[in-house]
């Protein structure tokens, strides 16, 4: 199952620190799925891991019960797989692709961006309602950043979105129309709208002792 399928859960302003390069294409073929199937199962493993590492667990700590916290976010997961699963079923593979031999796919470059730059942009993020402390962001980039370097058995001084279509160097087609729709039928078949997996996200990180205002 690709767990990249809609750029994953913002629910509670968790960003995704990259950003397209103003200007910048490039060209990859689509990601074959079974391929992005294989390498995620692979890359969930060594995020579990990575959730728990020496390196990344202090940051959680800092705002909470870390094994809460870390319920909390894999609850947000089953969620989204759920709506994935659905989407799937219901209009066929999401992002990636079944033919033998996949069409080329024009992508914006990622800028890429160090430690120091992604904790510099999460403290310049404005405070808004529901949103989660900083050492939240931080948290996420550091298991991102540990699980790949774990898929890529190196060191990476910088870094683009960790993803599999990253390592596999191919490129996931991002959600037509019919992707989209059929993304909110599903939502309000399991009655799991981004209101409702906001609202239940903030709650499950209020009760794990994080400081944060949730909507009514």
């Amino acid at each position: 199952m690709n767990q990249y399928t809609f750029a994953v859960v913002v629910s509670l302003c968790y960003v995704t620190l990259t950003f397209a390069a103003k200007e910048q294409f490039t060209t990859a073929p689509q990601c074959k799925c079974k391929d992005i199937d294989e390498c995620s199962k692979v890359l969930m493993e060594k995020t579990a891991k990575c959730k728990k590492s020496a390196e990344c667990e202090p940051y959680i700590k800092k705002i909470g019960n870390a094994n809460k916290i870390r319920q909390c976010l894999e609850k947000e997961q089953r969620d989204m797989d759920k709506l994935e699963k659905c989407v799937e079923r219901k209009a066929g593979p999401i992002g990636c692709t079944n033919d033998a031999h996949p069409k080329n796919l024009t992508i914006p470059v990622m800028k890429e961006m160090t430690e120091a730059e992604v904790k510099a942009e999460v403290s310049k993020m404005p405070s808004q309602p529901g949103q989660a402390p900083v050492e939240m962001g931080q948290f996420l980039w550091c298991v991102d950043n540990c699980a790949m370097k774990a898929l890529e058995g190196g060191n990476r001084g910088r870094r683009n979105s960790a993803n599999c279509a990253v390592k596999l160097q191919c490129a996931l087609a991002p959600p037509d129309q019919k992707i989209q729709s059929t993304f909110e039928q599903c939502e309000k078949e399991l009655h799991l709208s981004s209101e409702q997996r906001f609202k239940s996200s903030c709650e499950c990180l209020k009760g794990a002792g994080v400081k944060i205002t949730c909507p009514k």
